[in-house]
């Protein structure tokens, strides 16, 4: 399983998204590892510059269901539900994401 977090320099989410990914992962049983895509490096994949910052992908596709716009050189926000809009992915979008391929 491929998981990518991406982001860029000036993201003031990065940190809270590394916390969520590594809880997803530890209650998912996975190893506490996956690449990190700075968008601001020149060596950036060009699929990164497609998503907003932070992104979190599970084999190519957004935990969020998000598609890739070239227009999303922006921050990210997410649908909490009753909690709002955070900057963040819940843990369970990506525990579904890494279910969704493992089956």
């Amino acid at each position: 399983m491929n998981i990518e977090l991406i982001y860029d320099n000036i993201c003031p989410n990065v940190e809270a998204a590394r916390e969520v990914l590594s809880n997803a992962l530890e209650q998912s049983g996975l190893p506490g590892k996956w690449d990190e895509l700075n968008k601001d490096d020149g060596e950036c994949p060009k699929h990164a510059k497609y998503y907003g910052s932070p992104t979190i992908l599970v084999n190519g596709k957004d935990v969020a269901g998000l598609e890739p716009d070239s227009g999303m050189d922006c921050c990210r926000i997410y649908d909490h539900g009753e909690d709002g809009m955070k900057g963040i992915p819940t843990v369970d979008m990506i525990i579904s994401a890494i279910q969704n391929f493992r089956e």
